[in-house]
């Protein structure tokens, strides 16, 4: 049986519970980035406002969904230590380790078709 290199979205941020229903549907890995929620609030409430800025990175409703995601920091100077803390904020340790590699060990997401 063929095997596929996953459709992704990157930056998925501001995902809402329909499209993320919908995304889960496609089988579509989202690529998150949690030390954005954290470093980047300011910005993000005087752009977006308050109410959509605590909407970004809806990281326990997509894990909730059994959403496909994979976290990164996508974004130096940061480290995976700054990254861990924001996810931390939403989900358990143990969540966020497997949102941030701990996947690799049940699913391939680049196996390419024969």
């Amino acid at each position: 049986q063929p095997k596929y290199k996953y459709h992704r979205i990157e930056h998925a941020e501001l995902i809402t519970y329909e499209q993320a229903k919908k995304i889960k549907e496609m089988d579509i890995l989202l690529c998150l980035q949690p030390n954005f929620t954290c470093f980047y609030r300011k910005i993000y409430e005087k752009a977006l406002g308050k109410d959509r800025t605590e909407r970004i990175n809806p990281l326990k409703m997509l894990d909730k969904l059994r959403v496909e995601m994979i976290f990164g920091t996508d974004m130096m100077p940061f480290n995976v230590d700054y990254a861990v803390e924001c996810a931390k904020r939403s989900l358990d340790e143990e969540k966020v380790m497997y949102y941030f590699g701990g996947w690799k060990e049940k699913k391939d997401y680049v196996i390419i078709s024969r």
